[in-house]
């Protein structure tokens, strides 16, 4: 799957059908968006947490855990937003 890190903020997942998609973020300059895979996601959250993912988060092992929430989009394609 594919996968968008909101600086340190959230982390949105592509679940599913993985047809091409857009998303538009509107946020602060700060806050850097960072595509990547679901697969590489935690590996680059653990080296990259405090520094390009900011605001800081806390450590792992500090057993900081993500909220998880789903959420479902429809949309006719490239015709219509959705």
């Amino acid at each position: 799957g594919k996968c968008v890190l909101v600086g340190g903020l959230a982390r949105i997942e592509v679940i599913g059908d993985t047809k091409p998609f857009l998303f538009t973020f509107f946020v602060a300059n700060d806050i850097k968006l960072h595509p990547t895979s679901s697969a590489n996601a935690d590996n680059f959250i653990e080296t990259h947490t405090g520094a390009l993912l900011t605001p800081p988060l806390q450590k792992r092992e500090e057993s900081f855990e993500w909220e998880h929430h789903d959420v479902e989009i429809e949309g006719s394609g490239w015709k219509e937003a959705a």
